[in-house]
């Protein structure tokens, strides 16, 4: 069954859903289909037959929303990614369907105009470790690896292509995938880098496998298209009388280490084709015609604290340039007791995860035990990890994060007048939204930008109505 319902653009720009549905609302999640559309799933359980399923909903940028059929699933369904087919009438959804310890993946089709469902396609049933990954053109790719072997996964509405890769370099891959890896998600502006110290990015059809260690990074390379084929690389970090935590980041063809002392922050820039280093720069003392040296002054007192960390990010420029943002996470927003019976890597939309725990930590807290995983600008998480120190995206609720950006140019260079513009801009989006946050109305929530906007979606439990939302960036 399926709804279409047009929205008045007046003051509000908000329309009412109401639910008919003898479904109790578990959980609601966000994110975008293009310049113009978002993707909205709400996961319930049914009242009379305790199953659980998903209920998809799309809206764009004139106000209209399709509610999609409904997908029953035998156990607790996670909505892992989406696609949007190239003739953008239909839209593919993965989905992890959890019971008695093992996922069942698959992959549901939607007319996109309709809402129908068009069709469910089994892909595998697993425990093992499953990375979940969207490419520059959002489609998505799914790695299944057990010990020997690793599974590639790519779809469309008509094919799902598989190839079986085994693996080279064994005890490497362990050594990658041991303590957690996430994806890394640059088809947007970052605003905080990943603090895992393993992380992989997809770019170009390369899938770059980049581990952090006291003293070295390692880093394993395949081909999307000729995955057979698997380079090794060490790349050597200063040695550091006191050992500190070492970041990463891929921009490009160069690898950025990040590390920090009581008073700098060091950036060592790689060649990763060629395996050199490049440069070794201090915040602290080559920085001094672009940097505000009390705001590193301040951020390095910020993670010297144990409970904080260190995150960077680097940006492309609207001329070129690279524009590396820095600031911290806190802990404490990121803990929280993982599902003890899962090591397993899935994919959260960021957005979604961005915005509800900048503004409903409490509800957080609750979609955790159902949503099992979150990470900063991630779509893929450790279970394992999870148990000791899990990783959420950054709290902003009561304090202004420290943050400042620092500039190279494309070679490298450091610029004396630098210009921080970015291609992605950061909307800080989240600023339309606040009111959210203490509306106790509210059970249920979550946002995303689109475009020049922020939709919207949240769930009143006492009037039983979805609203669909959307506010414009621009003030």
């Amino acid at each position: 069954m399926f709804l279409v319902l047009q929205c008045t653009l007046l003051l509000a720009q908000e329309q009412l859903l109401p639910w008919k549905h003898k479904k109790r609302v578990e959980n609601v999640y966000s994110t975008r289909l293009n310049e113009a559309q978002s993707l909205h799933v709400v996961d319930y359980r049914d009242l009379i037959t305790s199953y659980y399923g998903i209920i998809p909903f799309v809206t764009d940028s004139q106000g209209q929303t399709t509610e999609f059929d409904a997908f029953v699933c035998q156990g607790t369904p996670q909505v892992l990614s989406s696609q949007l087919e190239e003739n953008a009438k239909q839209v593919l959804l993965l989905l992890a369907d959890e019971k008695r310890g093992k996922r069942s993946f698959k992959l549901l089709g939607y007319d996109l105009n309709t809402g129908k469902q068009t069709f469910d396609k089994p892909l595998f049933t697993t425990a093992d470790n499953v990375i979940v990954m969207r490419d520059e053109a959002d489609k998505i790719t799914v790695l299944k690896r057990n010990k020997l072997n690793m599974q590639l996964y790519s779809f469309d509405a008509a094919n799902i292509d598989s190839v079986k890769i085994r693996l080279k370099h064994v005890d490497e891959w362990h050594t990658i995938f041991k303590n957690g890896i996430q994806w890394i998600n640059q088809s947007e502006y970052v605003n905080h880098g990943s603090i895992y110290p393993a992380n992989v990015y997809l770019k170009d059809k390369n899938i770059y496998f980049i581990k952090s260690e006291e003293a070295t990074i390692k880093m394993i390379t395949m081909n999307a298209e000729a995955p057979l084929e698997q380079d090794y690389r060490v790349f050597e970090l200063p040695k550091l009388k006191k050992p500190t935590d070492r970041y990463t980041y891929l921009y490009k063809n160069k690898l950025f280490a990040f590390y920090h002392d009581k008073a700098d922050i060091k950036i060592v820039i790689f060649d990763v084709e060629k395996g050199e280093k490049l440069h070794t720069y201090s915040l602290a003392e080559d920085f001094n015609y672009q940097l505000n040296h009390n705001l590193l002054t301040a951020l390095t007192k910020k993670i010297k604290s144990p409970t904080n960390f260190l995150t960077a990010a680097i940006n492309e420029g609207i001329n070129g340039q690279l524009v590396i943002h820095f600031s911290y996470v806190k802990a404490e927003d990121y803990k929280y007791e993982g599902d003890k019976n899962f090591n397993y890597y899935h994919n959260i939309w960021f957005d979604n995860i961005f915005w509800q725990n900048q503004f409903h930590q409490q509800q957080i807290n609750e979609s955790i035990r159902n949503f099992k995983g979150f990470g900063p600008n991630v779509e893929a998480i450790d279970m394992q990890l999870l148990n000791s120190t899990a990783m959420l995206a950054p709290s902003i609720k009561k304090e202004k994060l420290i943050g400042f950006d620092v500039v190279l140019e494309s070679d490298l260079s450091i610029l004396n007048v630098p210009n921080t513009e970015t291609v992605y801009k950061n909307t800080e989006a989240h600023e339309k939204v606040q009111w959210m946050h203490t509306n106790k109305k509210i059970k249920r929530f979550s946002a995303v930008a689109v475009g020049e906007e922020v939709h919207y979606f949240f769930y009143d439990k006492k009037g039983k109505t979805f609203t669909m939302g959307r506010s414009a960036f621009t003030k």
